[in-house]
């Protein structure tokens, strides 16, 4: 099966290919642009030997290597022309991503055993990582590319990181509950962006009132927010999206409906809010 994908603005053409069995039809290949590669198997369980069999497509663009296990991946150092990676699930050796000098987003499981090699390449912008073990961010200051970092189920505490990404429009945390402060987000001078999903235990919140740059906010599962009045100090606001479980203490929401550059407000409505759901709809509709 042959199909398109898009990832920030770049386009990938891909094929699904079982590297165990499939014999690479080099010709077809050529014929129908295909620049990308996604390992297929029928089990999710299945533990591949290898990946060298797609070494028959020569300049791969785009690898999705899926959740599956694999007991070597040292063949990706023959993709040079690599860009898009997409690997959560597990490997048996180091995996070289230093040698990927076109690497540019890269989905991973990580595993500090196989995946540490990661923060040996500075090219990366686009970097989405699960599982992170370290509890502090310094490793991730080689970014200085960075466009946009998504961490989920990391157990780090803060994100200073980000004085050392200049360009970083969007980070997003989620499942982290080791997290208690924000303080660290107000070196994000070029964030445009944010998102926390299951952060319950961060206290600071208003911390996010002193990035005048931001214009969308996501909170999700958050627990009890004292109160959105941060919200009025981020001059270009357009978005705010309050999801799931997330509860404001004060109560206080109506008064957002003036801010002068909102143009979207979601969510859900509770009794002990100044709200009403009309009130809500006739902002969001008109």
């Amino acid at each position: 099966m042959v199909f398109d994908k898009v990832y920030f603005d770049r386009s990938f053409r891909f094929i699904n290919i079982n590297p165990d069995i499939e014999v690479i039809d080099v010709e077809d290949i050529k014929m129908q642009e295909i620049d990308s590669v996604s390992v297929s198997h029928d089990s999710i369980n299945h533990k591949f030997e290898s990946i060298k069999n797609l070494n028959g497509i020569s300049d791969i663009r785009g690898l999705r290597l899926n959740s599956y296990n694999y007991n070597s991946l040292k063949d990706l150092k023959n993709y040079s022309s690599l860009e898009y990676f997409n690997f959560l699930g597990k490997t048996d050796e180091v995996i070289p991503f230093e040698e990927l000098v076109s690497l540019w987003c890269v989905y991973l499981n990580y595993d500090k055993k196989t995946c540490s090699s990661i923060f040996q390449n500075k090219n990366i912008e686009y970097l989405f990582i699960d599982n992170y073990s370290d509890d502090s961010s310094e490793k991730f200051n080689i970014f200085t590319n960075a466009k946009r970092i998504g961490l989920v189920k990391t157990k780090i505490i803060e994100f200073e990181a980000l004085r050392y990404m200049p360009f970083l429009e969007h980070i997003g945390i989620g499942y982290n509950s080791k997290m208690t402060s924000l303080k660290w987000i107000e070196e994000g001078k070029s964030l445009n962006s944010i998102g926390f999903q299951n952060c319950k235990n961060i206290k600071d919140w208003s911390s996010i009132g002193t990035v005048s740059t931001i214009e969308k906010v996501i909170i999700e599962n958050c627990g009890e927010i004292p109160s959105l009045d941060f919200l009025h100090q981020l001059p270009n606001l357009q978005e705010v999206r309050i999801i799931g479980t997330t509860s404001i203490k004060d109560g206080k929401i109506k008064h957002l409906l003036n801010h002068k550059t909102l143009k979207y407000l979601f969510l859900p409505i509770k009794k002990d809010y100044d709200i009403k759901l009309a009130d809500l709809e006739n902002f969001n509709n008109r």
